[in-house]
């Protein structure tokens, strides 16, 4: 979704008592930035829901796209609320693997990733 330039105005609006900082403009601006690196297949992102089969394996793995992963943010989420738990990660080949630590892992939770 385009932020156009009608809505970067009203959130520049919105923001005045922030320090004047013209964050409508900002987040129009990262959007482009992000769009340019996901082209060149620096930054891939996405979201899976959790089956049932994952919960009887007790891990997810997500393959992402590129070969090889330098880092990653994830967020998963529950009944639409972010889980605060810490979960198990192991990156190889390309794909992310995610498993037992104290997040178990549940049918129809939601796990919204960005690799890099």
């Amino acid at each position: 979704m385009a932020i156009s330039d009608a809505n970067a105005a009203t959130i520049n609006k919105m923001n005045v008592a922030a320090q004047r900082v013209l964050l409508g403009t900002a987040f129009q601006s990262a959007q482009t930035d992000i769009a340019a690196l996901e082209a060149v297949n620096l930054i891939t992102s996405g979201s899976t829901l959790v089956t049932a089969t994952h919960a009887n394996a007790s891990a997810v793995v997500i393959y992402t796209g590129p070969s090889t992963i330098s880092g990653y943010i994830m967020n998963i989420f529950r009944a639409g609320s972010a889980l605060s738990t810490d979960q198990y990660v192991s990156v190889s080949s390309g794909s992310l693997t995610i498993g037992p630590a104290t997040y178990v892992v549940t049918a129809n939770d939601k796990i919204m990733w960005m690799v890099y």
